[in-house]
């Protein structure tokens, strides 16, 4: 939040009369004030919460210091005026000098481009910076302040006898006159306008408060922007374009190489001893009273702020106040702020920076470094022009002298635990090592001798002290909270608030509460709040855990967890008990695990037309002419609490009756009569003590039209309860600029695997939960990622997810056209091509129909089968000359494949290439490519459902279902010609 002078939006008069607040009705309440933590023999820091008269509340640091000779207010920025550094970096530089940082603030408003600060600089009693206006805060060698005006001004005395003011270490601009750089701004003057420049030569290349010294011309640089400043130099400078055109005339432009000038500087009696000085905005409060109006530009905004002040009996006081969400706090308006400074005693006080660069750290007693305790405004700690410390001088570490308790600002909810830690420091405050033998008391509470601490029952504070018998001893103030604020749940698992959840029955819910006292965090166990449950849905424990009754139908009820008057709930809704389980056997190709039997021969089969989930499936050839009864082997064990398993059956419309046989007692156990043609899911309960199912027999059944077939089998399925899942996963993606944010779900039994591809290409995944993020190209390029996910019984479900970006033009004829994405990602993948016209451009022709041979190419090289190995296959269809060329190997590979058989026309089996090829056709040839598992769309939302033709029906179902295809005006034009166009977009979402 930088505002300088020249962004003031109102004359002081006016502002005064138009910003004026109403009075503040009876100051800031305190909800909640630590003890806080001594820095010093003279300095403590506190951390209170407290609130505004206007409404809301502000979390403030502040610090009250009283001068002492071992620690003491300074001034630090680092190397160079020009540039921004954060606290921590001009720590470590004052460390570098001898000094230790006790604890810091934000200084002077400065300019964001550069970190030059608006105000006066003064460090060792050494001038850095200078305006004659303006108001600071300085500080002497003995630790005392003083804040007001020093009105320090630096007179240059030319040889013509003219005697002119100069800024000192600022930017340059039209309208400020004479700026005399050192090398303390940086080692050149980085002025941005032209300038005209006056290199001088020092008697002494420090500027001190009341100082005068005399400087010699060396060079002059009449028109230059920025310019070097020599070592141990100064460089006076004034824009060529001026508004002091006099002064630039008759005082910098007369000096010569070889003249002398005369630099005094000038400042108030009271600030001539000041070792440092930091500039500052306007003052808060003056003679005791809180001032009201003020011209700042943002005086009226409830922001982060900076102030330092000054009691009557010369305590100083640091203070911070942040700005946040969440309730944390408010922020301040300057009035709000000038009233809690005067509430804090000061008799006068000065505004510093604020917003994002307020900034209040503080070195722990004991530690080592500083450690930031406000909450910067834009979310870490800004760069800053300087800050002001209290440091001491280094020196090696002493024996311990004090002991400090940690957490320094506790507090706790009544009966809470919490284990409290020491560190020590010497009679200086410096770190030291901890003693052995410590012992514990307290009051308000219990504490072990371990300095486990329990809070009492009774509100108010506690307290905790430590010692050594005879040497270092520390105490810690602990506020005690009976009537908390706020109290809120998170589910422990997932570390996120809840407010409702579902939970199986039979299932736990582990809650975690906390408790808030004005927005300011408690020190609690789950132990220490009281659980209830309504709604007879299950039982909690004292430490949240929630388990849901084993309930037959759905319940739902209420959780409710206080803390004195305040509470919190969670509304359950308890699920009934539900199947569980999943495929134990899918029959895929090369894990058969099946044995023939006399008159009953198994085998893999992988022709789709007789496969319920993925690629394969159990063909069983049986004839009961020998006898009534055949059985083959099956080994699939059962998971431990398995009470039912399903089975998917392709009857063969017999009557016979399939039994399944186990290693219980009761080996055998019917499970469907084979009265059915087409797929059937089948189940039975388990006999009691089997734990695998070890084959199966046909056997035959009065009435049976036939003594041998031929029936399927596919995924069998171990559960508890009747699990029949045909319900596909859920997938959700969200995609960033980097990454494709991944989730499946699936409600009944359960996510098996997820899977995708990156333009065809597999990629890893790492799933956690069903979630994964996969990482995207960042090429620029247009890619197409496919997911893909299973769940436990065998339900597929795939997503396509287009990435933007640039794709090759290739084609003439696709500019304005519908598919020309799909064509031309197609094409670039290889998959489809075109043709030159007569003119040499190559054209797509979008709208044409596709012929069987042209849908044959793509085809294959979409599924990239390498076409080599089909070669010698031998076409048996009667056209096979009509193929062209181009074709040939494509239509050989499809026909080996199983892909393409070809149409009958009386006795002849023809390939018809050139004919073009209709949409079920396409779909069905297209449907043989593809895993089986996915869903089927019912067809019932299109008019024209009933043409399609029952060897196409499944499908076209399918690709409905995945969202391949999805009609045209309500229509499925199942016989209608396929054009090039939609073949591109098929083949895109394919792939």
């Amino acid at each position: 939040m930088k505002f300088q002078k020249t962004k003031r939006f109102l004359a002081a008069a006016l502002a005064a009369a138009l910003l004026a607040p109403a009075v503040l009705a009876a100051g800031f309440g305190a909800f909640l004030r630590q003890d806080g933590i001594e820095l010093s023999d003279t300095a403590r820091m506190v951390r209170s919460v407290r609130s505004l008269s206007a409404g809301g509340q502000v979390t403030e640091h502040l610090i009250t210091y009283a001068p002492e000779a071992g620690l003491r207010p300074m001034v630090g920025y680092g190397t160079t005026l020009y540039g921004r550094s954060d606290i921590n970096y001009v720590a470590s530089y004052m460390a570098g000098t001898g000094r230790t940082v006790a604890a810091g603030i934000n200084g002077s408003f400065f300019t964001m481009a550069n970190g030059i600060p608006i105000g006066s600089i003064v460090t060792e009693g050494v001038v850095r910076s200078a305006s004659v206006t303006g108001n600071a805060v300085g500080f002497f060698a003995d630790g005392s302040a003083i804040i007001g005006q020093p009105r320090i001004d630096l007179k240059i005395s030319y040889p013509n006898g003219e005697t002119g003011s100069a800024h000192y270490n600022k930017v340059l601009n039209t309208k400020n006159g004479a700026v005399l750089y050192s090398n303390d701004f940086d080692k050149e003057t980085k002025n941005t306008i032209s300038a005209y420049n006056v290199v001088l030569r020092p008697s002494s290349d420090r500027i001190t408060l009341g100082g005068t010294l005399t400087a010699t011309v060396t060079a002059v640089y009449p028109a230059v922007k920025s310019c070097a400043i020599p070592a141990g130099c100064f460089v006076l400078s004034m824009a060529t374009e001026t508004d002091y055109a006099y002064t630039l005339q008759h005082q910098l432009a007369t000096l010569k190489t070889g003249d002398t000038v005369t630099i005094a500087c000038t400042v108030d009696a009271a600030w001539q001893n000041a070792a440092y000085i930091c500039g500052g905005d306007e003052l808060l409060v003056e003679n005791g009273a809180a001032r009201t109006a003020f011209t700042l530009d943002s005086a009226r905004s409830h922001v982060a702020r900076t102030a330092v002040g000054l009691r009557r009996d010369g305590t100083l006081v640091l203070y911070t106040v942040d700005s946040g969400g969440s309730g944390y706090s408010a922020g301040m308006s300057l009035a709000e702020l000038a009233a809690r400074m005067a509430e804090l005693e000061c008799v006068t006080a000065l505004n510093l920076d604020g917003g994002g660069s307020t900034t209040f750290s503080a070195r722990l007693p004991g530690d080592a470094a500083l450690t930031n305790l406000n909450r910067p405004s834009d979310g870490s700690l800004r760069k800053c022009a300087n800050f002001i410390f209290l440091a001491r001088d280094a020196a090696a570490a002493g024996p311990a002298a004090h002991l400090h308790l940690y957490p320094y600002d506790a507090a706790m909810l009544a009966g809470a635990r919490m284990t409290m830690s020491v560190k020590a420091t010497d009679a200086s405050y410096n770190p030291a090592a901890v003693p052995a033998g410590l012992t514990y008391t307290a009051t308000g509470g219990a504490v072990t001798d371990a300095g486990v601490f329990t809070a009492g029952r009774t509100a108010g504070t506690a307290n905790v002290h430590v010692q050594v018998p005879g040497g270092a001893a520390g105490s810690r103030t602990v506020r005690i909270v009976t009537e908390p604020s706020a109290v809120s749940l998170k589910n422990e698992a997932t570390g996120q608030a809840v407010s409702a959840a579902t939970v199986a029955a039979g299932k736990s819910l582990n809650l975690s509460a906390a408790a808030a006292f004005a927005g300011y965090s408690l020190i609690a166990q789950d132990d220490c709040f009281t659980w209830s449950v309504s709604g007879n849905i299950g039982t909690i424990d004292p430490n949240g855990v929630f388990t849901a009754a084993e309930l037959t139908a759905a319940a739902s009820g209420t959780i409710t967890c206080a803390a004195g008057a305040a509470k919190a709930t969670v509304q359950v809704s308890v699920t009934p008990l539900q199947p569980e389980g999943g495929a134990v056997h899918g029959f895929e190709a090369g894990d058969l695990r099946a044995d023939s039997g006399t008159g009953l021969v198994v085998a893999g089969n992988q022709d789709l037309n007789y496969v319920r989930y993925g690629g394969a499936s159990l063909q069983a050839r049986y004839d009961l002419s020998q006898g009534s009864q055949v059985q083959a082997g099956l080994r699939a064990a059962l998971p431990e609490d398995t009470d039912t398993v399903g089975l998917w059956v392709y009857g063969d419309g017999s009557g016979n009756s399939l039994s399944l046989l186990f290693d219980a007692e009761e080996s055998s156990k019917w499970l469907t009569q084979l009265n059915f043609t087409g797929w059937k899911y089948a189940t039975l309960e388990v006999p009691a003590g089997a734990t695998a199912v070890t084959g199966f027999a046909v056997t035959a059944y009065e009435g049976a039209s036939a003594a041998a077939g031929t029936i399927y089998l596919d995924q069998l399925i171990a559960a508890r309860g009747a699990l029949r899942d045909e319900t596909p996963p859920l997938i959700q993606t969200a995609q960033t600029a980097t990454a494709l944010q991944i989730s499946v779900s699936d409600a009944d039994s359960g996510v098996e695997r997820v899977e995708a591809a990156i333009d065809g290409t597999a990629q890893t995944l790492s799933v956690q939960n069903g979630a994964a993020s996969l990482p995207l190209p960042n090429d620029g390029q247009a890619h197409q990622v496919r997911v893909t996910a299973a769940d436990r019984c065998g339900n597929l479900a795939s997503a396509t997810v287009a990435i933007t970006g640039t794709l090759a033009d290739p084609f003439s004829d696709l500019e304005g056209h519908w598919a020309k994405a799909y064509v031309d990602y197609c094409n670039r993948q290889g998959i489809l091509s075109g043709s030159q016209d007569a003119a040499g451009n190559l054209r797509y022709r979008p709208d044409d129909s596709m012929t069987r041979q042209e849908f044959a190419v793509a085809l294959i090289r979409f599924l990239g089968v390498d076409t080599a190995r089909y070669q010698d296959t031998e076409l048996p269809f009667s056209d096979a000359a009509a193929i062209a060329d181009w074709a040939e190997d494509a239509m050989k590979a499809a026909y080996a494949l199983g892909l393409i058989t070809g149409a009958r026309s009386g006795s002849a089996l023809c390939a018809n290439p050139a004919q073009t090829i209709t949409r079920q056709e396409a779909m069905v040839i297209l449907g043989r490519t593809q895993t089986k598992g996915y869903a089927a769309d019912p067809l019932t939302s299109f008019s024209d459902a009933g043409s399609v033709d029952a060897w196409a029906r499944e499908h076209i179902a399918c690709m409905v279902s995945r969202g391949i295809i999805s009609g045209s005006h309500g229509q499925l034009l199942p016989r209608g010609q396929v054009t090039r166009g939609q073949v591109a977009k098929i083949l895109y979402c394919l792939y």
